[in-house]
C-alpha cells in the first residue's frame, strides 16, 4: 500500500536506524485477503492486483540488513526458502509469529527453522487470537518440550523485543 519496493534504499535506511536503537522490524506479509477486492482500492490494485508476498519477498531486506532484528507476521503464503535463503534466516535474528495460515504444521516448521524462531501471534483482531496458540498448545511431547513451549508462548518475543 504504500508504493515502494523491500530495496528501496530509504527502507534499508530505516531498518539499519532501528538495528542501531535494538528495534525490531516488522513486516506482516498478509493485511487482507487479496481475493476481495473494492472499488476504492488504490490504483494499482484495482485491475492489475498485486500478489500477496511471499517470505521470498522479505529476502532481500534480510539479506541487506542481516544483523537487525525481523518480525515477520502474518505468513499467510508460501514460507519455503531456498538452501541459501534459509541459511540467511536461521543466522538472522528473525521470528514469525504464529498467526498466519502457512503456519498449519509447526513440527515441521520448528525442525527447518528452530524453536527459537517463532513467537505466539493472535492476528487479532481480524481473526481469532486461540489459532495461534492451539498450535503451540497442541504440540506433543516429542515434537516440543515444555521449555520450547514456553519459548514460543512468550520467551522468544521477549527475547526480540528486549523485554
Amino acid at each position: 500500500y504504500h508504493d515502494y519496493e523491500i530495496n528501496d534504499p530509504s527502507l534499508i535506511e530505516l531498518v539499519k536506524r532501528a538495528r542501531d536503537h535494538g528495534l525490531p522490524v516488522a513486516f506482516k506479509i498478509r493485511m487482507i485477503d487479496s481475493r476481495i477486492r473494492s472499488w476504492m482500492d488504490i490504483p494499482f490494485v484495482v485491475g492489475t492486483p498485486r500478489p500477496e508476498w511471499t517470505l521470498n519477498n522479505i529476502v532481500p531486506i534480510v539479506r541487506a540488513v542481516p544483523d537487525a532484528k525481523y518480525l515477520i507476521l502474518n505468513v499467510a503464503n508460501n514460507i519455503r526458502l531456498n538452501d541459501e535463503d534459509m541459511e540467511l534466516f536461521r543466522k538472522a535474528e528473525v521470528v514469525f509469529d504464529t498467526s498466519g495460515r502457512q503456519v498449519n504444521s509447526l513440527p515441521d516448521l520448528l525442525k527447518s527453522y528452530g524453536s527459537e524462531k517463532f513467537a505466539f501471534g493472535t492476528h487479532s483482531p481480524i481473526l481469532d487470537y486461540l489459532t495461534g496458540l492451539l498450535r503451540i498448545e497442541a504440540l506433543r511431547e516429542s515434537e516440543a518440550d515444555a521449555e520450547t513451549k514456553e519459548l514460543l508462548r512468550s520467551g522468544n518475543a521477549k527475547r526480540i523485543l528486549g523485554i
